[in-house]
């Protein structure tokens, strides 16, 4: 039953105040099936749907209305908000791109674009569209959905209803799981010559490479803020600690209780070992310039890692003893130029990502760390086959002070890789979903 309409609907159908009777006395589904059962449907999922419907009146001159469904959450009881919009069978949504130059235009832009009814029903697509969609079957004729998203029914955050509701281009970024890449979607609705939406252009860009930059950009600034705050920190408790570990030499010169003793010894290991933790803080805010370094040489990256494996190892021996598994450490190596560096800096960033790996082995596996020269790059993969992170692990990795191994982890080790591979004027991405392992690539100026 109607609660409530207004003026416009009142005119379609005739009456001058709100209609009596049922929806489906006025409309029912173009395609023949039962209205009142998708409309339970709606209710059901609680989530908007985009219908085609006939109107059963005759004084329109529309054969048919694209309605946008939503359930009323604000209202008691069961109720539907209704978003009527005529349109124009004899609209060719391609009309404006059907002249040589246009087209040539249309087809010679690298992202993708095409038309579509509101209904969703694609009814062209350029060249680049077709080349990366076409190669499953042809796109021509089926749902945007199905083609661009593999799904069965419409997005749940389509903008393409919002278009509809507001006559706006809508803009909306996200992340393609086919594509593996950060996509940009435009929606630009076509009009009549009564200026009733008839369809639309859709623009998809690939913009990773400016997600890339504005996480890279946040990080320097993490690192930048975080460099200073843990120099003072570091300076002040080296201080401290200098004190307690002289006087704990000086105390134990002074007793011969050798359980005291002991107990002293125990209290001088503890310090020393945040001596170490203050080291690594100092290192990691030292900001070091390359250009005038000098402790940068050309360093062979296929014998560092050599270096580094061996360094590890015994971690793995201990791993593979401790939980009973299996790993297998591996090395693929092109014939890759050396690089300018600092050559204990670029070892601590491979025995980082190493012991990382085998950290991530809970069951056993494989960690491959493979060579290979890319353009004006040395590039250095480490890949394990452990459990992999999720995308939110991910977006905070660099992050210093953030660990997955709880009191087991500082949380700096993966902040100084990023800064050294930064300061040698390289990039350091990752690649990982759970249960799938991950892959740590490290790009060098080659020298």
């Amino acid at each position: 039953m109607f609660l409530e309409t207004d003026s416009v609907f009142q005119y379609w159908i005739g009456e001058s105040e709100i209609p009596t009777g049922l929806l489906t006395d006025y409309f029912h589904l173009a395609d023949g099936q039962p209205l009142i059962k998708r409309i339970q449907g709606i209710i059901e999922s609680g989530e908007p749907e985009l219908l085609k419907l006939s109107p059963r009146f005759s004084n329109t001159p529309f054969s048919r209305v694209i309605t946008i469904i939503r359930p009323e959450k604000q209202l008691s009881g069961e109720h539907l908000v209704l978003e009527l919009y005529p349109i124009n069978e004899d609209y060719d949504v391609t009309q404006p791109f059907q002249n040589s130059q246009t087209m040539e235009l249309f087809n010679s832009v690298t992202d993708f674009i095409f038309l579509c009814a509101p209904d969703h029903t694609i009814n062209m697509a350029n060249a680049a569209t077709k080349a990366i969609y076409n190669t499953r079957e042809e796109i021509l004729g089926r749902k945007c959905y199905q083609v661009i998203h593999s799904r069965d029914t419409p997005c749940p955050d389509c903008p393409l209803p919002d278009t509809l509701a507001s006559e706006h281009v809508k803009i909306r970024e996200y992340f393609d799981q086919n594509l593996q890449e950060h996509m940009e979607t435009k929606i630009y609705p076509q009009t009549d010559k009564m200026g009733m939406i008839q369809g639309f252009t859709v623009f998809y860009r690939v913009v990773s490479p400016r997600h890339q930059e504005e996480r890279h950009s946040l990080q320097r600034k993490k690192l930048h803020a975080l460099h200073q705050m843990a120099s003072g920190i570091a300076h002040d408790f080296s201080n401290q600690l200098t004190v307690i570990l002289g006087r704990l030499q000086l105390v134990k010169t002074l007793v011969e209780d050798q359980t005291i003793l002991s107990n002293l010894s125990v209290i001088e290991d503890a310090a020393s070992e945040s001596s170490e933790i203050v080291q690594r803080l100092q290192d990691f805010s030292r900001q070091r310039r390359r250009a005038n370094g000098e402790d940068i040489h050309q360093v062979d990256l296929e014998t560092l890692t050599q270096e580094a494996m061996e360094f590890v190892r015994p971690r793995v021996e201990r791993r593979m003893k401790r939980r009973g598994i299996f790993i297998n450490l591996k090395i693929r190596a092109e014939d890759v130029p050396p690089v300018y560096g600092n050559r204990e800096n670029l070892l601590k960033v491979m025995i980082n990502l190493l012991t990382n790996a085998v950290d991530s082995l809970d069951v056993g596996g494989v960690i491959t760390v493979s060579l290979r020269r890319s353009r004006k790059y040395t590039e250095v993969s480490v890949s394990d086959t452990g459990r992999g992170m999720s995308a939110e692990i991910i977006e905070k990795i660099f992050d210093p002070f953030f660990t997955t191994k709880g009191d087991r982890g500082t949380g700096l080790g993966l902040s100084e890789v990023y800064g050294i591979v930064q300061r040698h004027n390289g990039s350091i991405n990752v690649e990982s979903s759970p249960g799938e392992g991950s892959t740590f690539t490290v790009r060098i100026p080659a020298g």
